[in-house]
């Protein structure tokens, strides 16, 4: 027998073998890229519900940062958002995901009216809007924050009415405008 034909028997086998490995590279990565261009239009893109939910939380870190300044402070509570950035993650209030690029005005509002109050003067503190979203860029939803630390999204009607009994609990007119 002749060893040359052994020989290239087996090279040719293997050569096979590395169109088939050269092949199959190929495809995964043709797949690995009509993947990424599906998921293209997303990156990026958040859905509304995503939004929203990020704003609710960012209300709810909010909320918690004002419960821990109460509780470095005797049970006051803050007299401004500026007060409680030593208790935010990386010393910022957060702003919303809805603030537009070209809105000057705050991302969320603190209910002024509670500060320096004792958290435990209120014996129903869930019934108290502490901090907000900013309605003038909020269309269908809001994102609240009350004094008990739960968070809801509320209509702009439901919020405006929960809000005016807020200050009107408090015994101080609501601001203008709102």
């Amino acid at each position: 027998m002749d060893a040359r034909w052994w020989m290239e028997f087996h090279l040719s086998d293997l050569g096979r073998e590395r169109r088939i490995r050269m092949k199959r590279r190929q495809i995964l990565l043709w797949v690995f890229v009509l993947g990424l261009l599906v998921g293209l239009p997303g990156v990026g893109c958040s859905s509304k519900k995503d939004v929203s939910t990020a704003s609710l939380l960012n209300v709810k870190d909010i909320c918690i940062g004002c419960i821990t300044y109460s509780d470095a402070h005797k049970g006051k509570i803050p007299n401004s958002l500026e007060d409680i950035k030593p208790y935010m993650k990386g010393g910022i209030v957060p702003e919303s995901p809805r603030k537009p690029n070209d809105f000057d005005g705050p991302s969320y509002i603190y209910v002024e009216a509670l500060a320096g109050k004792n958290f435990n003067e209120f014996k129903r503190p869930f019934e108290y809007v502490m901090v907000y979203e900013n309605p003038a860029f909020c269309e269908d939803e809001i994102s609240v924050g009350f004094l008990d630390v739960h968070v809801l999204k509320m209509t702009l009607e439901t919020f405006r009415q929960a809000l005016e009994d807020t200050y009107k609990k408090l015994g101080v007119p609501m601001p203008e405008g709102i």
